[in-house]
């Protein structure tokens, strides 16, 4: 008897303390809202993805890429965190997206994944109403009509066709005489690549931004270094590209696998440093240099064995595909 009543009670405390948590569980949830409008094809429709959570959590930015579902992305706006008047925060991501046939369209659900700042992940699906989009074709309106022709535009002055040309001419041939005057004067920098971006990275850990505080920066510097070299070595587009678009890029190009997905978190975690208010510590900024120059020695040109110059190797005359990370 004396047992039984031991395990009864402790069944009850559990059991009290599964619903304490359930009660005190601190509310998580997502909408992703679509501005009303008559919307046709081709133009830009603005979605809102609004995140409520409570104080302190941070939001990662969803990748979508250049197509979600039926949607084509124009562009995605970094978090931004609002403060609600009941204690709780909103984060806002703004997604502009278009549609390029008419209908009833609905985007697909999104996962949201958010961190409470001690290192737990947690994820929130966010769905939207449809949304329809007309045609720009009027209904029974079949009839062709001609091209309009160019408008002419009477010149005033006829002297002004010869002379403006003239002036142009000159200023490009003044121009043309500067730059190639320049070129031969200027120093020419035979560092490659990889050694360009191992030197940059060097300057910016001697920087020591990071001690003062302006983690934003060094993460950024950090990232658009590593950019500028894969830019040049992959030969894929990457500075005026978002994360996503990346990715997409990277997995087109069928590159090695180990290599790409290392470069790809380290642009995550770069993105999560710049676009939130999460401040890592100082020990993780210091890694962030460390990951980077990793992968410039595991993609970077490799000398042959017959003693050739490794300028000669580079992956761009090797076909494009840079070796593993092995570490």
């Amino acid at each position: 008897m004396k047992y039984s009543r031991a395990i009864a009670s402790g069944i009850s405390l559990v059991l009290l303390l599964l619903l304490l948590t359930a009660f005190t569980a601190p509310p998580v949830g997502a909408t992703l809202a679509v501005e009303q409008g008559d919307w046709t094809v081709g133009d830009v429709i603005p979605l809102r993805l609004n995140v409520i959570h409570p104080p302190g959590y941070q939001v990662i930015a969803p990748e979508l890429g250049e197509t979600w579902g039926d949607f084509t992305i124009r562009s995605v706006s970094p978090p931004r965190v609002l403060k609600n008047t009941d204690g709780s925060e909103t984060t806002r991501i703004n997604i502009d997206a278009s549609l390029f046939q008419p209908g009833d369209f609905k985007p697909p659900p999104l996962d949201v994944t958010l961190t409470d700042g001690e290192g737990n992940l947690l994820s929130v699906e966010a769905t939207a109403a449809l949304i329809t989009i007309d045609s720009v074709l009027v209904d029974g309106d079949t009839t062709l009509r001609d091209i309009k022709p160019q408008a002419v535009v009477p010149i005033p002055f006829p002297w002004l066709a010869v002379v403006i040309p003239a002036i142009a001419l000159a200023f490009a041939s003044a121009g043309f005489w500067y730059l190639r005057h320049r070129k031969h004067q200027a120093a020419i920098d035979k560092r490659l690549p990889h050694e360009k971006a191992l030197d940059e990275l060097k300057r910016i850990e001697g920087l020591r931004l990071p001690q003062n505080g302006r983690f934003k920066e060094h993460y950024a510097s950090v990232s658009d270094t590593m950019r500028r070299y894969l830019e040049q070595t992959w030969n894929i587009q990457m500075m005026e590209r978002t994360s996503g678009e990346i990715r997409v890029a990277c997995k087109r190009a069928n590159l090695a696998t180990v290599p790409v997905d290392n470069f790809l978190a380290l642009l995550d975690e770069c993105d999560l440093v710049k676009f939130s208010e999460f401040k890592p510590d100082l020990e993780s900024a210091a890694g962030i240099i460390a990951t980077a120059r990793q992968i410039i020695e595991a993609t970077k040109p490799v000398a042959e064995s017959n003693g050739a110059d490794a300028r000669d190797n580079s992956p761009a005359k090797s076909g494009g595909r840079p070796a593993e990370v092995t570490a």
